[in-house]
């Protein structure tokens, strides 16, 4: 028989610590999972298909509170994911926390050319390549 447990994955959020460390403002999303299908790499998909991708740094509570001091652990490979199971099998449910990392702006400048002449260029005539005189393009 397929034994399953609850994970609830709180994400587009982010850690405050006022005194007292908590994660705010984002969602939660709780799923089962079949505990012989469980891995890091499962973990990685679903997170992907929350929307994350990138770098993102996952934390899972090691209690049962909402009050997350001392009680995270950083989920990085195929041992953390067991010590997830442990944690569900004792509470009913483990809870994961995306950290996800805010990417840079890629800036691509855009270069319009406005040619200083119009196009004369009557038809039948073979048309001759220019250097375009702002990005050294052919044209």
């Amino acid at each position: 028989m397929d034994e399953e447990f609850e994970v609830v994955f709180h994400h587009g959020g982010k850690f405050i610590s006022d005194g007292k460390l908590r994660y705010e403002y984002g969602e939660s999303t709780r799923l089962s999972f079949d505990l012989d299908m469980w891995s890091h790499f499962v973990v990685l998909s679903m997170i992907k298909g929350l929307g994350y991708v990138g770098e993102n740094k996952l934390w899972f509570s090691v209690g049962g509170s909402l009050v997350l001091d001392d009680k995270l652990q950083l989920l990085c490979d195929d041992s953390g994911v067991l010590h997830m199971v442990n944690i569900a099998r004792m509470n009913g449910e483990v809870h994961l926390f995306v950290e996800h990392s805010l990417s840079e702006s890629q800036v691509i400048e855009m270069l319009e050319y406005y040619p200083d002449e119009p196009d004369t260029q009557e038809e039948g005539e073979p048309q001759v390549e220019n250097q375009c005189s702002y990005c050294s393009r052919w044209y």
